[in-house]
Order: structure tokens, then C-alpha cells, then sequence
């Protein structure tokens, strides 16, 4: 049940990987902002550009209380770990970065930063 420590936001964080809005999604997509767009579970308004479950957007919380998890776009297993994630109550909203994902990943990873994508 390894997904259990990632229903608590806090433990995620200390490992390093990163909180909601640590990564400029609109900034890092520009004229290819945004990605998530055409399901019914991409965001609008603030958190336009990403899905955010309602463990992390529900009353007392809010996407900043929960870590991001990387995806290229809402089309690859559509909604498979969207699902996962909400049945799981796990803390994650997930940012969606297209093909430029992989350089994201390159500077996480030559930062020594964890990450969960997909």
C-alpha cells in the first residue's frame, strides 16, 4: 500500500517532490498554454491548465496543500491515474506539460528533485 504516503501531502513534500504551483506551468507551456483542455476534468479559471481532485480542492483545503504530479497530455490513459488519485485520496494535483515535459524532468533531475509523471 505504498500509495498511502502520498494522502498526506506532508509526507510527499519532504521527500522533495514538488508542491502545487512550485513549477510556472504557464510560463514554462507559453503560446502552448494550455495543455489540458477538450476533457471534463481540466481546470479552469486559477488552476486553468491542470486537474485538481476535490481532496485538494475541497472545503478546508486547496491546491496548494498538495504536491504535483507531472503528465504530458489528459489524452495518454485517459483518466486512468486521474481516477487513481481521486480513489486513492491521494494529495496530487496533476499539471499537464505536454512535449515539453522532458525537459522539466532533465532540470528536476540535474537539481537532484524528485518527481511523480506520467
Amino acid at each position: 500500500d505504498y500509495f498511502r504516503f502520498y494522502q498526506d501531502a506532508n509526507n510527499a513534500l519532504s521527500v522533495g517532490l514538488p508542491q502545487f504551483g512550485e513549477t510556472d506551468l504557464k510560463g514554462f507551456l507559453g503560446e502552448n498554454f494550455p495543455v489540458c483542455t477538450g476533457m471534463p476534468w481540466c481546470d479552469a479559471g486559477a488552476t486553468e491548465g491542470y486537474w485538481t481532485p476535490p481532496q485538494c480542492a475541497g472545503a478546508g483545503t486547496n491546491a496548494s496543500d498538495c504536491v504535483e504530479f507531472y503528465m504530458v497530455t489528459p489524452s495518454w490513459d485517459t483518466a486512468y491515474f486521474e481516477q487513481l488519485t481521486l480513489n486513492h485520496n491521494l494529495k496530487a494535483v496533476h499539471g499537464y506539460y505536454g512535449w515539453g515535459l522532458p525537459d522539466l524532468l532533465k532540470e528536476r533531475v540535474a537539481a537532484g528533485k524528485p518527481s511523480i509523471y506520467w
